[in-house]
């Protein structure tokens, strides 16, 4: 929490929701965690030669280690997938595209 600065593990999984139907589709490729790691902290991005939209791969990383003193990097990660989630437009995902055009909305499962 940014009261007290505490870094926690976390796995983020977006969701859309069709709101008035209750469909809900699950966005995995988009689910990113975070852990703490006693060594330094170091975001994990996508595997070389995935074969992942670029949509997601230059936009997300899916994993972060992360020093339990280093708050502000636990922060603008996290602030930077919220931010890029909000312009993603999910191109490469028909399923997604269909939801978005009945009015889906994202959601986030934390665990």
């Amino acid at each position: 929490s940014k009261e007290n600065q505490t870094v926690l593990e976390l796995l983020i999984t977006p969701f859309l929701i069709c709101v008035n139907s209750g469909l809900k589709y699950e966005l995995h490729y988009y689910e990113i965690s975070t852990e703490i790691s006693k060594n330094d902290t170091e975001i994990i991005g996508f595997p070389f030669g995935n074969k992942l939209p670029k949509e997601i791969t230059d936009n997300i990383s899916p994993k972060l280690f992360v020093r339990r003193e280093d708050y502000s990097a636990f922060e603008n990660f996290l602030s930077q997938y919220f931010n890029a989630m909000k312009s993603m437009e999910f191109a490469d995902d028909k399923q997604a595209i269909g939801m978005i055009e009945h009015g889906a909305t994202l959601f986030y499962e934390v665990l």
